[in-house]
């Protein structure tokens, strides 16, 4: 739709003339041009593990806001910075969303609320602090008129880019249909199929996405908190799944950031019965997991503990260190696992297939051919003096070297 040549340029042009840092995303949060004007500060948040994770959500979190409203969003990240998002819409179509800022307000009156519960304590490294020392800071006011000439000008950019693709489209169309037409005797036909490839490139994963920010955007309208959340809840729960289908790692982070979504889910599934605390510190975000390892783990707690009791329960999600491995355990206060189906999960092998019905014995498999024997998980329950069940998965802090 947009040239990525005139929009890179279009981006640095204003991040000069501006003094702000910008970067266009598309609709799921991802850069579709390299950074503009990025500041020292959040280059540095950006490689560190930690925070990386972090920023990224920022990035998709502050698109969401800005497409629900229609309008610009101001916001404070989670280093607090204030930064923006300005929606891109053409024909009432989210495309994505171009976000700036990486600024402090000299107006010290102007309280704006942080974008994410966590927060990132960054205030203990000299180099930061030196670095954000030369963070640009500007009054509110000037602030706003720079985003309104922001949102004027790339709109201006999607009216062209727009009015430029519609004309290589139907210059495109007439070329097909004239080479239809020359391979058909029937005019109509050639029409009927042409209209039915568009609809089937309609229908693929990015219309799915799309559907569910219309979704999320009635909900907005109507007043349906709730049903909002849960939609953003479910949308970021399929970018995981879509987007690291094809993956056998991935950042601890993003997998506890889909654990969050889908708990939040269950939690609206099973009306207030369910209660859960993830609280995994953030310098463990960067180290690799296995993709999709901790809802079988969930899942085995909701099942057992939280599902058959009127009460309802509670899971819980840590992490700590033991030399050189991470640790990861879900605990929940349920009526707890006899010895023998512990023993039956771990002892358990493959069938002829080289898989498991039961998907805990699985990732058990899979750590231990991977890490080693030292690698796994390790199940305790009533048996051993627990309150309901502790499944624990042990991974190699630093494990780059063996997955490569």
């Amino acid at each position: 739709m947009i040239d990525k040549k005139k929009l890179q340029k279009l981006q640095d042009t204003m991040a000069e003339a501006l003094d702000m840092a910008f970067i266009a995303v598309d609709y799921r949060g991802r850069p579709v041009v390299e950074y503009s004007g990025f500041t020292d500060f959040c280059c540095r948040m950006r490689e560190r593990p930690c925070s990386r994770d972090l920023c990224f959500q920022c990035d998709a979190h502050g698109g969401l806001h800005a497409t629900i409203t229609g309008e610009p969003y101001i916001y404070r990240c989670h280093a607090g910075l204030v930064d923006f998002a300005v929606p891109l819409i053409l024909d009432g179509q989210y495309l994505g969303s171009l976000l700036g800022g990486q600024l402090e307000l000299t107006d010290t009156e102007q309280d704006l609320q942080p974008l994410l519960p966590q927060t990132t304590d960054w205030r203990s490294d000299p180099e930061l602090i030196e670095a954000s020392g030369r963070v640009h800071r500007i009054s509110y006011e000037k602030l706003k008129a720079s985003i309104s000439l922001v949102r004027d000008t790339m709109q201006g950019l999607l009216e062209d880019s727009r009015r430029g693709a519609v004309q290589a489209n139907l210059e495109r169309r007439i070329q097909e249909l004239m080479e239809e037409r020359a391979n058909r005797a029937n005019f109509q036909e050639t029409v009927a199929g042409s209209q039915f490839g568009l609809i089937q490139d309609y229908l693929g994963g990015d219309f799915f996405f799309y559907v569910l920010n219309v979704l999320s955007c009635l909900a907005y309208r109507e007043k349906a908190e709730e049903t909002e959340r849960a939609v953003c809840d479910f949308a970021a729960m399929m970018r995981y799944v879509t987007e690291n289908a094809d993956s056998n790692f991935v950042p601890l982070g993003e997998e506890l950031g889909y654990i969050a979504s889908y708990l939040q889910l269950q939690k609206r599934r099973l009306e207030g019965r369910l209660q859960y605390d993830i609280q995994v510190p953030e310098k463990y975000y960067g180290v690799l997991c296995l993709f999709m390892m901790i809802q079988p783990m969930v899942e085995n707690a909701l099942r057992y503990a939280v599902e058959p009791s009127e009460e309802g329960g509670s899971i819980s999600i840590r992490a700590h260190e033991e030399g050189e491995l991470l640790v990861l355990t879900v605990s929940d206060n349920g009526t707890g696992m006899r010895k023998e189906q512990i023993e039956a999960i771990l002892r358990q092998r493959s069938g002829k297939h080289g898989k498991s019905r039961n998907y805990l014995t699985n990732i058990n498999q899979r750590l231990k051919n991977i890490f080693g024997k030292r690698c796994g998980l390790v199940i305790r329950s009533k048996d051993d003096g627990f309150p309901g069940t502790e499944i624990q998965v042990r991974i190699p802090l630093r494990n780059e070297e063996t997955l490569e």
